[in-house]
């Protein structure tokens, strides 16, 4: 099993030459992966995990490493412009494009006494 984490300078796309994000930290980014799987699998479940952390467009990494896979599982940020939709436009991708079957895990949802997600 192997959990990806991808990321992408969205500015730089199209752009020939390398690009550099001052912002970004790689040593950060690796540990954030680190302890997300930890907090989601446990120390157990997450020692079973390797885990890469790749510089490219977050849906072509996903669905590369998908390929020949059992499953692809990915969560549903909603980090985009529409943050009230139910699929973020990486997990619309992958399950539109995977040669495997895809599995989006949403994170908790708040119901409210209408039955309507609370905003």
């Amino acid at each position: 099993m192997v959990a990806v984490a991808a990321w992408e300078l969205p500015w730089a796309y199209g752009w020939s030459a390398p690009a550099v994000d001052p912002t970004f930290d790689r040593t950060i980014a690796e540990q954030a992966l680190v302890n997300q799987v930890h907090q989601v699998l446990g120390e157990s479940g997450a020692a079973k995990v390797r885990k890469r952390l790749v510089k490219g467009n977050p849906v072509e990494v996903l669905l590369s490493e998908a390929e020949g896979a059992t499953a692809l599982v990915v969560g549903s940020r909603g980090m985009g412009g529409f943050r009230r939709t139910l699929l973020g436009s990486v997990s619309q991708q992958c399950a539109l494009h995977a040669t495997c079957p895809v599995v989006i895990v949403r994170g908790t949802v708040e119901v409210t006494d209408s039955g309507a997600p609370a905003e």
